[in-house]
């Protein structure tokens, strides 16, 4: 089965970025080269889960979406550490932060509507993980702010409410998942942009053109 492939791929990865994530906080007074090796093992460690990520918009099955779920938070975790690494590195690596950070996006957004689709059919599977997913994406959503707002001279934040979406990108009503967004002051209701011209609903160049507006879809505990 897909999911016994996936599964220590997912831990595999994860405790790589781990290690490497307490490299990076070992890094900030080094040389530049060994800050270049750590940043660009990053964005390795990014781009393996967004790809393990991205395995369910092919596979359906529940136990690929939970364990995208579990993992999905975990990894975020991981990413939340690396922050202070980030904000030190940032006015020498701005462009590519910014750039790896709207690369995980993509998986963030998969990980909501698939947490959105579980709550509307009550997948069980997945809605015992969603809990701890949904704090550890909102803690990256407002870190990811403050980063940007704080380091950048020239990216702006745009925090916008965007359209709800399937795993297929096909735009859905609100109330295809039930109850899910009684909420509507819960942050996972929210997309981080980093244009400061264009509403965050139509700017396409940040999430690219299959995954734009998920990230509307918020989570419960």
């Amino acid at each position: 089965e897909l999911a016994c492939l996936v599964l220590p791929q997912h831990e595999e990865n994860l405790g790589n970025f781990n290690k490497m994530i307490k490299q990076a906080l070992k890094t900030t007074s080094q040389s530049g080269v060994a800050v270049e090796n750590v940043m660009d093992e990053i964005v390795k460690s990014v781009n393996v889960f967004v790809s393990l990520t991205n395995i369910c918009k092919i596979h359906e099955k529940v136990a690929m979406h939970a364990m995208a779920v579990k993992y999905g938070g975990r990894f975020i975790d991981a990413f939340l550490k690396a922050f202070n690494f980030l904000e030190t590195q940032f006015g020498q690596h701005g462009g590519d932060i910014v750039k790896m950070i709207k690369e995980l996006q993509k998986a963030t957004r998969i990980i909501q509507t698939i947490c959105a689709e579980a709550k509307g059919y009550k997948r069980t599977m997945i809605t015992s993980k969603i809990p701890a997913t949904k704090r550890s994406m909102e803690r990256f959503l407002f870190q990811v702010k403050a980063l940007l707002e704080h380091c950048s001279n020239v990216e702006r934040c745009w925090i916008g409410n965007l359209k709800h979406k399937d795993l297929h990108g096909h735009v859905v009503s609100s109330q295809v998942y039930g109850d899910v967004d009684d909420d509507p002051n819960d942050a996972e209701q929210e997309q981080m942009e980093t244009d400061p011209e264009t509403p965050a609903d139509e700017n396409d160049n940040i999430v690219g053109d299959d995954e734009t507006e998920n990230e509307a879809t918020p989570l419960e505990d």
